[in-house]
């Protein structure tokens, strides 16, 4: 009976809730206060200049402001963490200044040495170990000995023989040999003097065109804008109220030039050719004419015909060829012995034309050794 009655009370419970449907509270866990942040511990790891302090560290953690660094590396909350203190380099010791090289000095006792080009660059000199050199060298190295001792059996007795008489690099002042001579140019034939009233025309023409010249020229600068068009159309205002002192300047400039033929020396005429070098001269260009024509029916029969025959026809075309050549030849020899005839004597022709230049002889500097092969 009495679980009957505990079963029917827990229906009752159930069925008024669910008549009243009211909805289920839950609750939620409250967050945890902030913790209290006090300023004792901040910076507790900088010096003064806001730099780590060198040394060990506890290795717990503090972080009030949560900001995921150590409250003791930083100088307030929310601050940046500070640094190590950065190492000043000790500033380097200047350099000594090099001393300056003392070249050794010459041994006054012992006396130059030439060698023969032909042994070869001589070993260094040292000065530690001095000994007698063979031959006419004073003194030197034991190397230098050595050296020369080889050099001296392979050329034998080198050194009695005379030495071999050296070549001057350039001519000595005052040689004859060394003076180049001197061409000789035709004198150019003086020029006559100008006559007084010729002068007083290139004067005036001279004088007249500088005026015209400052006058256009203080016409364009008086233009608030110069632009092309304007420039061009004052030049032409200006020519056509100048008309008559321009063309007073062609007049006289044809004047002056007038005068300048009439004082110009007379120059040799040239020479007329005769009647019989024209007509070879035609007869040469004909001959042309005729190996510029052959040349095409040649290009035009090897297109026409089979390859078989571009044999027979370039000899038939090379025959022609050599035909024609010999006689352009001959009429160009006829030409040069006509032309011979009419031409003026060696005295004659030194006055008109200067003489050729001399051959430039090589200096002895510039000429092949005669021993070399």
């Amino acid at each position: 009976m009495k679980q009957l009655i505990t079963t029917l009370l827990l229906l009752g419970v159930f069925s008024l809730n669910a008549a009243e449907k009211k909805p289920l509270k839950l609750e939620r866990p409250q967050r945890a206060a902030a913790p209290e942040i006090s300023k004792d511990h901040y910076g507790a790891w900088l010096d003064k200049d806001g730099f780590v302090k060198p040394g060990p560290k506890i290795k717990n953690w503090i972080d009030a402001d949560r900001d995921r660094v150590d409250d003791r590396y930083q100088a307030g909350p929310g601050k940046p963490a500070g640094k190590p203190r950065p190492e000043v380099k000790p500033k380097p010791e200047p350099k000594p200044e090099p001393k300056p090289e003392v070249k050794p000095k010459p041994d006054k006792k012992t006396p130059e040495r030439h060698f023969p080009l032909h042994w070869g660059r001589p070993p260094e000199r040292q000065t530690r170990d001095l000994v007698d050199l063979p031959g006419k060298f004073g003194k030197g190295s034991s190397t230098l000995a050595k050296w020369i001792e080889k050099n001296l059996r392979e050329d034998g007795d080198w050194h009695k023989k005379p030495p071999a008489p050296k070549k001057p690099l350039l001519p000595k002042e005052g040689d004859p040999e060394g003076e180049k001579p001197k061409a000789k140019r035709p004198e150019r034939p003086t020029r006559p003097e100008l006559p007084r009233e010729l002068k007083a025309k290139l004067d005036s023409y001279k004088k007249e065109k500088e005026t015209l010249g400052h006058e256009l020229k203080k016409a364009i600068k008086e233009l608030e804008k110069p632009s092309r068009k304007a420039v061009k159309e004052v030049v032409e205002a200006f020519h056509k109220a100048h008309k008559d002192r321009f063309e007073a300047q062609k007049e006289l400039g044809k004047e002056i030039k007038e005068g300048f033929r009439a004082t110009r020396p007379e120059r040799p005429s040239k020479p007329e050719v005769s009647k019989e070098v024209e007509t070879l001269r035609k007869q040469s260009g004909d001959v042309m004419k005729k190996l510029h024509e052959s040349k095409k029916a040649l290009m035009e029969k090897l297109k026409a015909s089979k390859r078989e025959d571009h044999k027979d026809i370039l000899g038939a075309f090379r025959e022609e060829q050599g035909s024609l050549m010999n006689e352009l030849k001959d009429i160009q020899k006829q030409i040069r012995e006509e032309m011979d005839k009419g031409r003026p004597t060696d005295e004659v022709h030194e006055k008109r034309r200067p003489p050729r230049r001399p051959i430039k002889e090589k200096e002895p500097h510039q000429r092949r050794p005669a021993d070399r092969s």
